[in-house]
């Protein structure tokens, strides 16, 4: 029974992650207090969920696409390296 409850969670989760992912509008973002109300370890399982399902977007790029995406994404931690630009 708990697993079925864990499982169902997790499936819940994960379709509220896609639906963030492809832009919604906002009544399908998790607002802030729905993240308050979660467990840490929830909120981890999001935090990882969210890394692969970004990191397997980014993969279905093109090159050239995830090299531009690359220099923004630089860009927005490290500005100062790219003040050239």
């Amino acid at each position: 029974m708990r697993r079925a409850e864990h499982i169902k969670k997790r499936n819940k989760n994960m379709e509220t992650l896609l639906l963030e992912c492809i832009g919604y509008d906002d009544e399908w973002l998790t607002t802030r207090s729905s993240y308050k109300s979660q467990k840490r370890d929830e909120l981890v399982d999001i935090i990882f969920e969210q890394r692969s399902l970004m990191k397997s977007i980014f993969n279905k790029l093109e090159p050239e696409a995830q090299e531009d995406l690359k220099k923004e994404i630089e860009k927005f931690f490290w500005p100062a390296m790219h003040k050239e630009d």
